[in-house]
């Protein structure tokens, strides 16, 4: 009984706080935003994604590296897409690797954005709601191509941040 209320609560707290935005900071001293809410034109052209750089470091972020865990929640249970995605990277040179690669400076707030949500194969219906669950990693080990960009990038002491990060969406359909 006081685990089903307290679910009761926890999915009442989440869904009036939709409207706000969630900060996530790691130990690199970044501070990392998202919207808390998301539609599908934005899960299609990528989700806002803000950086606050508080240290006296200069980072190296790669959108397109980090490591991603999505759930899709309906109405309360985890539902699986009806396919699986194949994910893949696509080869860049360095032109494009000095395009997509972000260099976040001291003090600096960059905004961006990133894939955190594919849902090309899952089946939404408008009478229920969801939520999107995704657990996203970005380190040295995820890195996906661009690594001599990176590698010159790091001789002029850029580092590279360890990023943990839990994002909980509410996903508006309309």
């Amino acid at each position: 009984m006081k685990i089903t209320k307290t679910l009761i609560i926890l999915s009442i707290l989440l869904m009036t706080n939709s409207c706000y935005s969630q900060r996530r900071a790691d130990k690199n001293k970044l501070e990392i935003i998202f919207p808390e809410a998301v539609n599908m034109v934005m899960v299609k052209t990528g989700q806002d994604m803000v950086i606050i750089n508080k240290s006296n470091e200069t980072y190296i972020i790669d959108p397109y590296s980090f490591t991603v865990n999505v759930k899709v929640i309906e109405n309360d249970k985890e539902i699986q897409p009806y396919r699986q995605k194949l994910f893949g990277s696509y080869g860049r040179d360095i032109n494009d690797c000095k395009e997509t690669v972000l260099i976040v400076k001291p003090k600096e707030k960059i905004k961006t954005k990133v894939f955190f949500f594919p849902l090309d194969y899952y089946n939404f219906s408008t009478d229920k709601k969801y939520i999107l669950k995704s657990m996203a990693s970005y380190n040295r080990n995820s890195l996906i191509g661009c690594n001599e960009y990176i590698n010159q990038l790091e001789k002029k002491k850029y580092k590279i941040p360890d990023i943990q990060l839990n994002v909980t969406s509410k996903l508006i359909l309309n």
